[in-house]
């Protein structure tokens, strides 16, 4: 269970779920886990005072989730140079925002920024057992789409 803001959001995979990062299962890939992981972490921290800034100027829930998923699957090609310990373009991040979220001030770019690579540094601590996993294989099948816990 997962405490934001004094209430406990029961299950994760409500707003966001596996399902949303393959067609079929050919795509049940490393990768695309990664992606659903990491999209899992930035929403986890984008906040509800976040949330409400972003409601004024009319991004709303649904709009946030639809992010995560299309920001991390956006990421696919840094988070394997990431991995790989490659050097990024660490501005990416903040003009794929800017692309999703046209309209938003710098300042609330600036926020989601931080809340991606919050989420970034988070997943990488909290998973490094499976990113290590992962990275043998990158675009190898996985059996964690298929997982009950996440569906």
């Amino acid at each position: 269970m997962i405490k934001r803001a004094g209430r406990a959001i029961k299950d994760i995979n409500s707003y966001i779920s596996p399902t949303d990062f393959y067609a079929d299962d050919s795509e049940k890939t490393n990768i695309n886990w990664m992606c659903f992981k990491y999209a899992t972490y930035i929403f986890k921290n984008i906040d509800d005072s976040l949330k409400k800034k972003l409601l004024k100027v009319g991004i709303r829930d649904n709009d946030v989730i639809r992010f995560c998923i299309q920001y991390s699957n956006s990421m696919k090609k840094d988070i394997l140079r990431m991995i790989a310990d490659e050097p990024i373009d660490i501005l990416r991040g903040e003009k794929i925002i800017k692309e999703i979220f046209p309209t938003i001030r710098k300042n609330l770019v600036d926020a989601i920024y931080f809340a991606t690579a919050y989420g970034w540094d988070q997943f990488f601590r909290e998973c490094r057992t499976t990113i290590i996993d992962c990275i043998s294989d990158i675009n190898g099948k996985t059996y964690l789409f298929d997982d009950p816990k996440y569906n």
